[in-house]
């Protein structure tokens, strides 16, 4: 999927940084825990700090045509299980937000 919109590339460059996975790897039908965890921060990269929040079912096609289902799952329950029980993943949530808001600054 050829991916153009600024801050989803930003979010997708984020996440590639901090897990050192690839898009390919986001984007692949795996389900290890280390893919997991990474497209649930970016699922919530982009519900929650995308001006005007993505749609479920464009992040599922964003994702290589995953259902809907899992998307909303990722947002409403395994997003919010890891900011509680992983500190790395709030704090990964915390640091995108301070770089969105160095990028403004900067602009």
């Amino acid at each position: 999927m050829s991916v153009r919109n600024p801050f989803i590339v930003t979010a997708l460059e984020f996440v590639e940084r901090e897990t050192g996975l690839t898009r390919f790897d986001l984007f692949s039908k795996r389900r290890t825990a280390d893919v997991v965890w990474a497209r649930t921060l970016l699922v919530w990269l982009l519900r929650e700090h995308r001006p005007g929040s993505m749609s479920y079912p464009t992040i599922a096609s964003l994702l290589n045509g995953r259902d809907h289902a899992t998307i909303i799952h990722a947002h409403k329950v395994t997003a919010p299980r890891l900011r509680e029980a992983d500190p790395s993943f709030d704090e990964a949530c915390a640091k995108f937000v301070a770089q969105l808001e160095q990028e403004r600054e900067a602009a």
